[in-house]
């Protein structure tokens, strides 16, 4: 009895060292391929915000403003490489 106590107790070690380890080993540093930066554009015109970053996948990537997560529509929607499209521009009077 003593032999299978001592038996199951290191394989419960082991796969506790295994778990731990696995977790360290697959963590890969995430940095910004092209990071988003101020742009000047006139109302009514379309722009590209780019933001692309690298590291292990999944990547996901939240664009805010004024703190508040950007919600898509037909004319605000995310890029398949993270950035962000804006077809048509307004002022800032119009934005609430």
């Amino acid at each position: 009895m003593a032999s299978f106590k001592t038996d199951l107790f290191q394989r419960l070690l082991f796969l506790a060292v295994f778990l731990s380890v696995s977790g360290v080993t697959s963590f890969s540093e995430l940095f910004f391929i092209k990071e988003p930066h101020d742009v000047t554009v006139m109302r009514r015109e379309a722009v590209i915000l780019d933001c692309q970053a690298h590291g292990e996948a999944p990547i996901g990537i939240r664009w805010l403003k004024n703190g508040a997560a950007l919600t898509e529509s037909e004319r605000v929607y995310l890029l398949t490489n993270g950035s962000l499209f804006i077809s048509e521009v307004e002022s800032r009077k119009q934005i609430r």
